[in-house]
């Protein structure tokens, strides 16, 4: 039965071939279903099969009439009907034909399964296209065949809900649009635009200041692709080191300065920069100084221009300063505090971190009368109107050199000069004659980072002991306020390395996109008619 030549059966009764006798059975070897070949009214050749079908004249049947001549294929066999030298007598032709490995049962195509298995097919689309289409848009549009239905049916009906990706991020859920998809998708079946986002956040600003050079290479990338939603967990920022490294791992023909950054690593992340203020002395005011940007590292460390005097060694020297009233030994929480909001360390403020060891005493006669912090005519001013005062209460009669007196005290090295950088000009009147030079201390060191303070002192350091502040800022050795205590690389990869922690790597969990100092999104993405920006 192998030989594609097939075989040849005769026969002169009316029961041509009956797979179901053996002796049939053992002409087609091989054949896994019920094949029937007959005779009827002596002129045609009637062919039935069961558990396979008969492909004839382009149709698909379970029984065939043929005539002489003819052929039809079941399975791999093709039948022909041929008649031989006696009209009574019929030959039987059968070729066997290898066919793909199939199931031959298999319907693969609507017209092989024919109307009767196909139209259960199209109803089946039909009710699903109602499920999954019709029934949530008309939810959509209120339609009163929709609002028509009993609550209860409308509640075992799919709403425009079932259309949802998932639930929207927490921080949109608490704006009030958790529901609202026309609040982001103003369009179906496109994504969203920027313009959608700025509706909310248009006070959001670019990841850097856009010029000419740089504009397109922003603006071209949408927020949609940094800010995923509908996504569980919900986490609408992008938590991954490649979205910063995809660009920052070589310079860029519009920004040639950037850092290049392929991990963070000693090799793979650049020396810190740290933010100063910088005096240029040719100009006069508040146009003299400038924020600029220092490299810190072990091997180069900044240095400010903060016109403060303060040694940090000597203020946490327990041998030697202690606080006021209670005499235990200074720590860096006695004059720094940490927001609990943000975990930043908050403006040092004089009356509250400094006063309580360094009061502004004027008279020793009233040692509870203290002079204000502040402007240099204001506190002039005090000093003369308190010795006038009392010059008068007690007849003195050289009030006017007591004031000068006490006035040379208080911006000498006893009083403001102790923390400050005090300038004469002895040519001048007594109200002009001392300057204080303003503190230029940053508070933001790094602003391009962000810092959390509160998880840093709650685990474990290097050693495994608790962390204190003097295993980042270096406060107990240095002795002039010009010092940068500031972390260095080296510092914080002493803790933040894969072998300690295992997302180390995250660039987000330290720095900022959408930085304070750029260009204000809607500015460079379609602000509308009229709209003005806040400076930063």
């Amino acid at each position: 039965m192998e030989d594609s030549a097939g075989v040849e059966l005769q026969t002169q009764t009316s029961v041509l071939l009956q797979t179901s006798d053996p002796m049939h059975a053992k002409l087609l070897p091989g054949i896994d279903f019920d094949l029937s070949v007959s005779l009827e009214d002596n002129a045609s050749i009637v062919i039935k099969a069961s558990r396979r079908t008969i492909h004839f004249a382009g149709k698909t049947l379970r029984r065939a009439t043929l005539a002489q001549g003819e052929a039809c294929s079941i399975g791999p066999y093709t039948v022909r009907i041929e008649a031989n030298n006696h009209e009574a007598d019929y030959r039987l032709e059968f070729d066997y034909a290898p066919i793909p490995a199939i199931d031959e049962n298999a319907r693969t195509s609507l017209s092989l399964a024919g109307w009767r298995a196909s139209r259960w097919s199209v109803a089946l689309v039909a009710i699903m296209a109602a499920l999954a289409f019709l029934t949530p848009f008309l939810s959509t549009l209120s339609s009163p065949a929709y609002t028509a239905l009993p609550p209860k049916v409308q509640g075992l009906l799919p709403s425009r809900d079932a259309w949802s990706a998932g639930p929207v991020h927490e921080a949109h859920r608490a704006a009030g649009i958790g529901t609202e998809c026309e609040a982001c998708h103003s369009s179906p079946f496109t994504s969203i635009p920027d313009s959608a986002c700025m509706t909310c956040h248009e006070k959001i600003r670019e990841h850097v200041v856009l010029t000419a050079a740089s504009h397109k290479a922003f603006t071209d990338t949408t927020c949609a692709d940094c800010h995923t939603e509908h996504m569980e967990p919900s986490r609408l920022v992008t938590a991954s080191a490649m979205l910063c490294v995809d660009c920052h791992r070589a310079p860029t023909s519009w920004q040639a300065d950037m850092p290049v950054v392929t991990s963070f690593s000693t090799l793979g992340h650049p020396a810190f920069k740290v933010s100063l203020w910088h005096e240029d002395e040719n100009a006069v005011g508040a146009a003299a100084w400038e924020m600029v940007e220092t490299t810190h590292s072990l091997g180069r460390p900044a240095t400010e221009q903060s016109r403060l005097r303060f040694p940090h060694d000597l203020h946490l020297d327990s041998d030697n300063v202690t606080l006021m009233n209670q005499g235990t030994p200074l720590d860096c929480s006695s004059c720094h505090r940490i927001d609990s909001q943000s975990g930043s360390i908050t403006p040092l403020d004089m009356p509250r971190d400094c006063g309580s060891c360094h009061r502004l005493t004027l008279d020793l006669d009233q040692p509870d009368l203290t002079l204000t912090h502040g402007s240099e005519r204001v506190v002039i001013a005090e000093l003369q109107s308190h010795f006038a005062r009392k010059a008068a209460a007690t007849g003195a009669t050289n009030a006017e050199g007591r004031v000068q007196q006490e006035i040379a005290h208080q911006f000498g090295s006893a009083g403001c000069g102790l923390c400050h950088e005090v300038r004469e000009q002895p040519e001048r009147p007594i109200d002009e004659r001392w300057r204080v030079s303003p503190v230029r201390s940053p508070h933001s060191w790094y602003r391009s980072s962000l810092f959390d303070h509160r998880p840093h002192l709650t685990g474990a350091g290097v050693n495994g002991q608790s962390v204190s502040c003097l295993d980042c800022h270096a406060a107990d050795t240095s002795s002039s306020a010009n010092d940068v205590l500031m972390p260095v690389l080296e510092t914080c990869l002493s803790c933040h390395n894969p072998a300690r922690i295992e997302s180390a790597g995250i660039c987000l969990d330290c720095h900022v996109f959408h930085s304070h100092y750029g260009t204000p999104s809607i500015e460079s993405r379609g602000a509308p008619a009229g709209h003005k920006m806040d400076s930063p």
